[in-house]
């Protein structure tokens, strides 16, 4: 009993496997927790992922409760739910071909702004569209049209200008305007972009004369010359017209033109400017007529 006693005393119990110090906890030297900062980073991905997924779920049923239901948003009748305003030239029909409008169809099945720019890029006489849906089944269409200013002579023939230089088709209603000659049309003509050169610097004048307090008259304007324009007025005086950057495609001048156009009307309307035939007037500040009998 006494030896028992004594070996108790001079010996510990050995810990336990697994490095425990004999009682119910477990103590190891390693940690086995993940920092916090790993923490937060992975519940914050873990929350963008549920957003992602929600949204995508959204948008699926979105897509599928607006784009792909027969039931709602339908164009019952395409000619009577879908108001149109157009100008002179383009008619409904046109609009309801090119946007493919049919009766019976979903509405938010048309991709409208890329319906929008296709009918705009074949249509160059179509300035801006408008499109607006009115839910749940009609549609309104609003067209603005280009405004012709000026004939372009060209062998196809039916070719007229805006005021910004954009060529298009236009046969009726254009034979009171102001003839421009000498452009070369094949390489001048580009669907929806202005012309250049001479021809945009005649555009210019064209633009100018239609101001209120401007009394004179264009009949046509040659633009063959590298430096100059050939205006011939209604009563067939003829000018040489010019000034500092007139072919630049940023019109930096346009109040210097408009003054030295207004010096020459107001040499043409003099009495003695009267009787001059032919003008030069392709320096500013600088400008003579030529009396009958003299040469150009």
């Amino acid at each position: 009993m006494g030896w028992n006693v004594f070996k108790s005393k001079g010996k510990s119990k050995a810990p336990k496997r697994g490095g425990g110090d004999g009682g119910e906890r477990r103590a190891t030297g390693v940690a086995t927790g993940l920092p916090q900062g790993v923490w937060r980073v992975l519940k914050a991905v873990a929350f963008v992922l549920a957003v992602a997924a929600v949204c995508w779920g959204g948008k699926t049923l979105f897509s599928r409760y607006y784009f792909s239901s027969q039931d709602l948003f339908t164009l019952t009748d395409v000619r009577r739910n879908v108001e149109v305003r157009t100008g002179e030239t383009v008619i409904p029909d046109i609009i309801y071909y090119g946007l493919g409008l049919k009766d019976g169809m979903n509405q938010f099945q048309v991709p409208i702004e890329q319906k929008r720019l296709e009918m705009m890029a074949k249509s160059p006489n179509i300035k801006d569209m408008k499109i607006v849906r009115h839910l749940p089944g009609k549609m309104e269409i609003t067209i603005t049209e280009r405004t012709p200013v000026a004939r372009v002579d060209s062998r196809e023939g039916g070719w007229v200008v805006d005021e910004e230089g954009v060529p298009f088709v236009r046969y009726a209603g254009t034979s009171h305007l102001p003839l421009i000659k000498g452009v070369d049309m094949p390489t001048q003509i580009e669907v929806g972009k202005c012309v250049h050169g001479m021809a945009l610097a005649a555009v210019r004048v064209v633009n100018n004369i239609r101001r209120p307090k401007v009394k004179l008259q264009l009949l046509e304007l040659a633009a063959e010359k590298d430096d100059y324009l050939l205006l011939t007025m209604s009563d067939h005086r003829q000018v040489k017209f010019a000034w500092d950057n007139m072919t630049s495609e940023k019109n930096h001048s346009e109040q210097k033109m408009q003054s030295h156009f207004d010096d020459l009307e107001r040499c043409m309307d003099s009495t003695v400017g009267q009787i001059c035939l032919m003008w030069d007037a392709r320096v500013p500040g600088r400008i003579t007529g030529m009396p009958p009998g003299m040469a150009w």
